[in-house]
């Protein structure tokens, strides 16, 4: 039975619905996804157990062993006549530091686009990035978290030690809504290798659903410059009645969601944040120690995972309402970026966020109002020097 309070409650819901232009579906069912084997072995079953179709959109798909082994079973699933779409970003691709995936997919049955590539016209500025981490298969099930496809998210702690993410596996209504906002983004991208048609191809329709289980779901896909997730964290954050408990990888606030945090912890909500003590992106790091200021002044938790990375983007609230998807909380993905995230109602998956989270912090260090007040000179110039350029409009 779900408490009708806090991000619960009815109004709450109505100014969600509203920010997000998007339903809650009632008949799903959720499994809480940790890290790369659990993850990536999920969504790999999905793809080899696909009838009709695989919708496949990330934005780091590198050419590595992971990636090469996705790239392989979406082309065998092609092959007999499944309908394969891939939607990638090309920054991404870049980012990965290798030859583009896409060229594994060369004459194959697989569709596949590249969202929104450089060209010279006011629409590639205005569209910004496709940040996105989503599977859809047959309609039916989906996985979206915050893992793109490389080695790192597996690690071998020799060369590199694996990265801590997250991500849900959603069976029911819910994929229907995914499916739709995948159609969306694959409107605006661009045919990457030439493929050949498969003549075995099976209609992709939307199917009918029986209902998968009982947990209400909504689907969040923000573009650029809505805005929505930043909005609904404001609301939710302002309605939490007991704790907030946050992981993101990067964070740099918005005026919005700062005021909301500090005025949650001024009113006794347990508010945590757990961050990377020392993340991939140094200037955002220290940008975010700079900016971290205010909640620790007002009584937020921050701690810093002391291993090579967490990248999981949670948020779990009054362990009733969570928050599992692609979305940092910064500029870019809050205001410029395609993105995905699963509002998920249900005390059952939120104490096991919960848990994972408390998990998680045994692993990290708190770091106090003191210890920021009483670092060194320099280190404060410099995290001063880091917040620069990064301007919210």
């Amino acid at each position: 039975m779900l408490d009708a309070r806090g991000p619960l409650d009815p109004t709450v819901q109505e100014r969600l619905r509203a920010i997000s232009a998007s339903r809650v579906t009632a008949g799903n069912r959720v499994r809480l996804l940790v890290d790369g084997v659990q993850t990536y072995t999920t969504m790999l079953d999905l793809v080899e157990q696909a009838e009709r179709e695989i919708l496949f959109e990330n934005f780091i798909f590198r050419a590595d062993a992971v990636g090469i082994a996705f790239a392989d079973a979406l082309r065998g699933r092609a092959e007999t006549g499944v309908d394969v779409r891939v939607l990638h970003d090309p920054f991404g691709s870049l980012m990965s530091l290798r030859a583009p995936i896409g060229f594994r997919f060369h004459r194959s049955p697989v569709r596949v686009r590249v969202y929104n590539p450089p060209r010279p016209t006011p629409a590639f500025f205005r569209r910004g990035r496709d940040h996105r981490k989503l599977v859809v298969q047959d309609r039916r099930r989906l996985v979206v978290g915050g893992m793109c496809l490389a080695d790192v998210w597996l690690g071998n702690c020799v060369s590199m030690c694996t990265w801590r993410d997250s991500a849900a596996l959603v069976e029911g209504e819910a994929a229907q809504e995914a499916a739709r906002a995948f159609e969306h983004l694959w409107g605006h991208g661009r045919t990457f290798t030439p493929r050949r048609p498969s003549p075995t191809a099976r209609p992709a329709g939307e199917p009918s659903l029986q209902p998968s289980g009982s947990v209400p779901v909504r689907l969040v896909a923000d573009e650029p410059r809505k805005r929505r997730v930043e909005r609904m964290l404001a609301e939710v954050f302002g309605a939490a009645t007991s704790e907030i408990l946050i992981t993101n990888p990067y964070v740099i606030l918005p005026e919005s969601l700062t005021k909301a945090l500090t005025a949650a912890a001024r009113r006794g909500v347990a508010t945590h944040l757990l961050v990377p003590r020392s993340g991939n992106h140094h200037w955002v790091g220290l940008s975010s120690e700079h900016r971290i200021g205010r909640l620790l002044a007002a009584g937020v938790k921050v701690w810093r995972w002391r291993g090579p990375l967490i990248h999981a983007k949670t948020i779990v609230v009054d362990r009733r309402w969570s928050m599992v998807g692609s979305t940092n909380l910064d500029p870019l993905s809050l205001w410029r970026n395609a993105e995905i995230n699963a509002e998920i109602h249900g005390s059952r998956l939120g104490e096991q966020m919960a848990d994972l989270f408390f998990r998680d912090v045994r692993s990290a260090t708190h770091f106090s109002h003191d210890d920021w007040l009483h670092r060194p000179r320099f280190r404060r110039l410099l995290t001063q020097a880091a917040t620069f350029g990064w301007s919210w409009q």
